[in-house]
């Protein structure tokens, strides 16, 4: 069986005239559903993991400045997306559902995230 991540929280509303083209992640497993590739089954709704996880790749103070909301304007418009902390859910689940699917493509052979390969931060930024 072939698992692909996904979470309706993928999807987050940005503003008005936004470059960024959002609507692809309902999209996807929209249209693999309807033309029979994949059904319902397949798809996963990822688990969060908890910040030791995380610090892996990020740095405890970034993280800090996250859950905190103390990103300045500067960080904030280099990440490209006004931070909320439901975009950090988001991103969190994001990462989460890339290393469940690599663990289930170890597994099963292959495996997808509906959202991979949309973050690109940095230790300390994003």
């Amino acid at each position: 069986m072939i698992y692909i991540a996904f979470s309706s929280l993928y999807h987050h509303p940005l503003p008005e005239g936004h470059r960024f083209p959002m609507d692809k992640y309902t999209l996807i497993p929209e249209k693999l559903i309807a033309e029979g590739t994949y059904t319902q089954r397949n798809f996963f709704e990822p688990k969060l993991t908890d910040d030791d996880f995380i610090s892996l790749v990020h740095s405890k103070n970034y993280i800090r400045k996250l859950k905190s909301n103390n990103l300045s304007k500067a960080e904030e418009r280099r990440m490209g997306f006004p931070f909320s902390q439901a975009l950090l859910k988001r991103e969190e689940l994001i990462c989460a559902g890339t290393t469940q699917s690599a663990l289930f493509a170890l597994e099963n052979s292959v495996s997808f995230n509906v959202a991979g390969g949309t973050h690109h931060a940095h230790r300390d930024f994003g």
